[in-house]
């Protein structure tokens, strides 16, 4: 038998959850602060603030120091697969490449 929902919103769950923990922090005797017992969304942003997930300012600056080392690794491991294909295949004698 389905259970009847003990809040109608999503809205109602989640302010009821901030506030049973705001009891238990007061209970436990650590401090509150004043933002944090108003309820409003945990994510929220101040206003006049960029969205979250905007790109940093000088994107291109933080892909390049994000991508160098990578990339430099990925020209090294590409340099010792080349040198190994080439001793491997210079490695058997001459004979036996002509077949």
């Amino acid at each position: 038998m389905p259970r009847t929902p003990k809040y109608a919103s999503d809205a109602e769950r989640q302010a009821a959850y901030r506030q049973r923990c705001l009891q238990s922090q007061s209970l436990l005797g650590l401090s509150v602060s004043a933002a944090e017992s108003s309820v409003t969304p945990r994510n929220s942003a101040p206003r006049n603030s960029a969205p979250r997930n905007s790109a940093p300012r000088n994107s291109a600056k933080a892909d390049y120091r994000r991508w160098s080392w990578p990339m430099q690794a990925a020209g090294r491991d590409l340099e010792s697969v080349g040198q190994e294909m080439a001793d491997y295949f210079n490695g058997p004698s001459e004979n036996w490449q002509d077949g």
